[in-house]
């Protein structure tokens, strides 16, 4: 679901207060600050929020949120994928073996079945996927072993 700008918690705060499920991907990053470092809360995906609706009893209220009033439809699997890498402690690596650009397929983790990109972001490597119904990215670290690049097939 789109929000307003900064209207994030305020939207999931209608949901919440009639017992519709919602998920709003936030994690925890170590931030700069005069005094020193403070750890704040970061949202993955600014303005957007997952909402399961159960109905169309559901649907109609969600669409009475005053905050929001942009729905995208996501494959359930994909929320389970983005809940799941956000609970996950372990940071894998990608080696050398594969080359920034190239296309990938993730077969094993959190992610498994979505192709990515691989890219190079401030000297380490990452898979960038798309999620082209939010028109979103997400970088994330995964082993290696866990993916297989994309032949193309010459036309």
């Amino acid at each position: 679901m789109y929000t307003k700008p900064n209207c994030e918690r305020k939207a999931t705060k209608f949901l919440s207060d009639r017992n519709i499920e919602y998920f709003l991907p936030i994690k925890e990053i170590l931030s700069k600050r005069r005094d020193g470092y403070k750890l704040v809360k970061k949202l993955l995906f600014p303005s957007y929020f997952f909402v399961k609706l159960r109905n169309d009893e559901e649907y109609i209220i969600a669409l009475s949120n005053q905050y929001s009033n942009y729905f995208a439809l996501l494959g359930n699997g994909l929320v389970e994928s983005v809940r799941i890498a956000i609970e996950e402690t372990d940071e894998y690596e990608i080696v050398c073996s594969f080359k920034p650009g190239q296309k990938v397929f993730i077969k094993e983790g959190a992610f498994a079945g979505l192709q990515g990109e691989l890219v190079e972001l401030k000297g380490k490597r990452k898979i960038q996927l798309y999620i082209k119904e939010i028109n979103r990215a997400i970088l994330v670290t995964i082993n290696q072993d866990f993916v297989c690049v994309i032949n193309r097939l010459i036309e």
